[in-house]
């Protein structure tokens, strides 16, 4: 399977050129600070246009595990990029896809294919759990749409 087609696509995707020097602590602990705000404020603001749900205590255990808050803009959590990463490890493992993680340019087109993989599992798993009613959707002409857009968003983000 030839990769390099998809490379007009991920050169379209952010990325972050590793430091010339490692940052000092204190600049790293802020990073750190920054993001757990970020997730903190996700975890809190429900989504427009989702129903009134109850919890159970399967849901606060597939929160943990998930790193996610089921009702909120965080309800995917880490789980797009987390499986994005394993379907690749295993299609490399199968052979399926041969990339070379030594060869700098390589690495740079998995690294980007994992991105987008990712970004196609945040849609994905929004929509399964929008369709399936795991989370629902208010009554509306739009709110299944609107609903799927911002989780998705929101586990980008994350």
């Amino acid at each position: 399977m030839d990769l390099k087609i998809l490379k007009p696509i991920i050169s379209l995707l952010p990325e972050i050129a590793p430091p010339k020097e490692k940052p000092a602590l204190k600049q790293r602990m802020y990073w750190v600070a920054f993001a757990l705000i970020v997730f903190a404020i996700l975890g809190v603001i429900k989504p427009i246009g989702i129903a009134e749900m109850g919890q159970s205590a399967f849901l606060d255990n597939l929160q943990l595990i998930t790193a996610s808050n089921i009702g909120t803009l965080a309800t995917l959590g880490i789980g797009p990029i987390v499986m994005a990463s394993i379907i690749l490890q295993l299609l490399m493992g199968a052979k399926i896809i041969n990339i070379d993680l030594q060869d700098p340019e390589q690495k740079k087109l998995y690294q980007g294919l994992q991105k987008l993989a990712g970004i196609a599992f945040a849609f994905f798993e929004g929509g399964i759990y929008v369709m399936s009613g795991f989370i629902p959707a208010a009554p509306g002409p739009f709110n299944v749409i609107i609903l799927i857009l911002q989780m998705s968003f929101a586990a980008i983000l994350l």
